[in-house]
């Protein structure tokens, strides 16, 4: 169980943060259209982009 809630909370302040960006993002394109769940998504699958991209760099990750 503490390891369980240990491991959350990694999870818990990234989706946060993405959270964040999401409203951040909604705020400048008010016009964009889609809900804050999918750009969360979409922001969550750029940042799971570019980390696969810098661990198949020499010397990344």
């Amino acid at each position: 169980m503490i390891q369980q809630q240990e491991n959350e909370k990694p999870f818990v302040g990234r989706e946060r943060q993405l959270q964040a960006l999401a409203d951040a993002w909604i705020k400048a394109n008010p016009d964009h259209g889609s809900s804050r769940f999918v750009i969360t998504g979409e922001i969550n699958g750029a940042a799971y982009d570019a980390n696969s991209r810098v661990k198949g760099l020499k010397g990344g990750g």
